[in-house]
């Protein structure tokens, strides 16, 4: 039985077939949490175990783990299951959503912008691959000079059109079916940086024909109207309003269709 550590990126300085084996173990525990209609509900850099036990303060420089990386002997995993829902297997998709308000619980930083609009709803697997879009890009979107694919696949994961979303499952199938197969022997074997402390565009520096391949992948500047609506909508009584109006609307639509 291993024991679990946190910090789990740290020291950093893994090369990329690391860096993908690590995204590869995430993405594996949240498809099989949502196969088994669980969201998770709080996906988080501090929500991340690793197996390999450490002092907290001493992980960013611990020799062990660059050695355990390089044996492919680390394993990450998801944690802290508090904000979970448990949905009934036999529920459909259109069934397992979640009032609004829950969707602001969770981690400053690791919430997707899903209800920014006064949406009354949410999907609550979708929201937990935007979040762990947002940890992922956090951590890695610096590497798509190295790892090209990385874009798409976070572009998938974290666009603001949730219907088309990447699920835990398709992000999964893209990492095993096309980034590992699209990813050349050295690139794999490029060593890292760590992460910048500014956020930057990852498809800036790739290369025009790839970019061309993947543009029905890349997710467009953020629309004025987009921006002006989260932008009234981080008042609260505005946000309450237009939610209100939104679930209305939706109920009234719903009575027509069925009458």
């Amino acid at each position: 039985m291993p024991r679990w550590g946190v910090s789990p990126f740290e020291p950093y300085g893994p090369t990329a077939k690391q860096v993908l084996e690590c995204i590869h173990d995430l993405l594996k525990g949240l498809a099989y949490l949502h196969k088994n209609r669980i969201a998770h509900g709080d996906i988080s850099y501090g929500n991340i175990l690793i197996n390999h036990f450490g002092r907290y303060h001493g992980d960013h420089q611990n020799p062990t783990r660059p050695y355990l990386r390089q044996k492919n002997q680390l394993t990450y995993a998801l944690f802290d299951f508090e904000l979970s829902t448990k949905f009934p297997p036999s529920w459909s998709d259109e069934e397992c959503r979640l009032p609004y308000h829950r969707s602001f619980q969770g981690t400053p930083g690791c919430v997707p912008p899903d209800t920014f609009q006064g949406e009354f709803d949410f999907d609550p697997f979708a929201r937990d691959v935007g979040s762990m879009g947002l940890v992922l890009a956090a951590e890695f979107e610096h590497l798509t000079i190295h790892v090209p694919l990385l874009a798409p696949l976070l572009d998938k994961m974290l666009t603001r059109d949730v219907p088309r979303r990447f699920t835990a499952q398709q992000s999964l199938d893209f990492v095993e079916n096309v980034v590992y197969p699209g990813t050349s022997q050295e690139q794999l074997d490029l060593g890292v940086e760590e992460p910048p402390s500014v956020r930057i565009d990852r498809w800036l520096g790739l290369d025009p024909d790839f970019v061309k391949k993947w543009a029905e992948y890349h997710e467009p500047p953020l629309p004025l109207t987009t921006r002006m609506l989260r932008f009234i909508c981080q008042y609260p009584w505005v946000l309450h309003t237009i939610a209100f109006l939104r679930k209305n609307l939706h109920q009234f639509r719903l009575a027509l269709r069925n009458s």
